[in-house]
């Protein structure tokens, strides 16, 4: 009996590092491909694209909709339209929106709240005109001069969904740390999806600057109840054969919100709807990979397998606790040993990305904020974990002092 407590130790940890080490080496392969000197493939300026239509879904946004109009209409090309829809709105949103001059769908349906279900009434309502492109945006973001015109023609190339670079400006109280919550979120939305394009794999559909060829979007709507809809979209076009693609010269900025409250409700509804479409949508894609040999499939798994950065830190030191425990019971030293290089790759992997990427606008004493930034975050995986994740779509609450400048 005492010889087999360390054996069964043994088995437990070498497969809880293994275990870990598969999202640690999916992020720490697309970090540090991301670092590489070439910035993706040019833009074909020369291909011809169609007609655009911008779609933005909108529930009580009046206090930042017409910067948001204004920021959009200017990178429109002749031809294309803006359209607003007014999604189960209470306030001066759509007579701000008709003042400005754009045209606005308005949509009232109680029982069906959120921003898939937004999308797929104007995708309807297309129907009778149908574009060439379709391009969803949200009501608080900002787009470079060049970002609709690129995510169209990168459409009409590729004939298959495209993702702007989606950056987000901390406001000065978010999560408590500004700084923190941006580096997150650059490496999900930048640094990550850098180095899969460079490796030729696809990309996760990231909510506003999404752009897609109308014969696609009007076969595979948007799932409206799920809390992660844009990046299940995304797996369904990846298993339909069309996996979307990064088009990092295209730019789109939106804000975190400054209230704390705002902030983690927001990033709730963020990660609890990843973490339940890892679990739900990793066994299609092998499926998938498996019986039709498709590596985009595999890749897709693997991606959406990594959790948010805050969470895989946690995982790796749980494990680490864990392998370390055993080894004082008896186990053997070969999994702590394992889990060590997996945290220095890690944590290489963060510093590189952070030089290459982050260095300018966000210093390097970030980095001394990141252990209480983790251990804040405890309460909203205990949650997941524990069977009580949010499942209903809420609105993230909007300040009027938040503001979003476009990089140079």
């Amino acid at each position: 009996m005492t010889d087999l407590l360390p054996q069964l130790l043994n088995v437990v940890s070498g497969a809880i590092a293994l275990l870990v080490a598969i999202p640690i080496g999916v992020f720490c392969l697309e970090c540090f491909v991301a670092v590489l000197p070439r910035w993706g493939r040019a833009i074909k300026s020369s291909v011809p694209r169609g007609r655009a239509v911008v779609l933005i879904p909108a529930h009580n946004e009046e206090d930042g909709i017409v910067s948001t109009l204004d920021s959009v209409r200017s990178a429109l090309a002749d031809g294309d339209e803006l359209v607003v829809i007014a999604d189960n709105c209470t306030d001066r949103t759509k007579e701000l929106v008709e003042s400005a001059g754009v045209q606005v769908w308005e949509r009232f349906n109680s029982a069906q709240r959120g921003k898939g279900f937004a999308l797929n009434f104007g995708i309807e309502r297309l129907r009778a005109s149908p574009p060439d492109v379709v391009i969803a945006l949200d009501a608080d973001c900002r787009v470079s001069p060049n970002t609709i015109d690129l995510l169209s023609r990168r459409v009409t190339e590729t004939q298959r969904p495209v993702q702007a670079q989606n950056l987000c400006q901390a406001g000065s109280s978010a999560g408590g740390d500004p700084s923190l919550a941006s580096l997150g979120h650059r490496f999900c939305c930048l640094v990550r999806p850098t180095g899969a394009a460079r490796l030729g794999m696809p990309c996760s559909l990231m909510g506003t600057g999404m752009a897609f060829p109308w014969p696609l979007i009007e076969r595979l709507p948007f799932d409206g109840d799920h809390l992660a809809e844009d990046k299940l979209l995304g797996i369904e076009m990846t298993l339909d054969g069309h996996p979307p693609s990064f088009c990092p010269q295209a730019q789109v900025q939106s804000a975190i919100p400054e209230k704390q409250s705002a902030f983690m409700s927001q990033r709730r509804r963020w990660e609890h709807g990843h973490l339940r479409l890892a679990l739900t949508q990793i066994p299609r894609l092998l499926k998938n990979a498996a019986r039709r040999g498709c590596l985009r499939s595999l890749w897709m798994a693997l991606d959406i397998s990594v959790p948010p950065l805050a969470l895989l830190v946690l995982a790796w030191m749980a494990a680490f606790v864990f392998s370390a425990t055993g080894w004082f019971l008896g186990a053997s030293i070969l999994p702590i040993l394992a889990l060590m290089i997996e945290g220095a790759l890690l944590g290489l992997a963060v510093v590189v990305g952070w030089f290459r990427f982050c260095r300018q606008d966000l210093p390097l004493s970030v980095f001394a904020g990141i252990p209480g930034y983790i251990f804040r975050k405890l309460p909203l995986y205990a949650s997941f974990f524990l069977g009580k994740g949010q499942r209903a779509w809420i609105r993230t609450p909007r300040e009027t002092s938040q503001k979003s400048v476009m990089p140079s």
